[in-house]
């Protein structure tokens, strides 16, 4: 679960969402980029998201699935239960 602080200008007529931390779904805490990311280069990021819909070429519709989970979740919870599934995680580098 993204959590977002809402920033409110007296200047400014519009207000807006300032992104502030996300929950893991699994270990319930709390984490930001900054919590995985040791050195001013490194990154760890994790996303999983399912896309269920149709799309033409006037308009798309359809629903989203999303899960937030932390890095270490991803690797230590989410990989062996899709292995203990029969499933298998590819692992490339960039």
């Amino acid at each position: 679960m993204k959590k977002f602080e809402t920033i409110k200008e007296k200047e400014v007529i519009k207000n807006y969402k300032k992104f502030e931390y996300v929950i893991c779904e699994l270990c319930n805490k709390q984490f930001d980029d900054e919590e995985f990311n040791e050195e001013i280069y490194d990154f760890n990021e994790s996303e999983v998201k399912c896309r269920i819909g149709q799309s033409y070429p006037s308009d798309s519709f359809g629903d989203i699935y999303e899960i937030d989970i932390c890095p270490k979740c991803f690797v230590e919870k989410l990989i062996p239960w899709v292995e203990s599934q029969g499933g298998k995680a590819k692992v490339t580098n960039f």
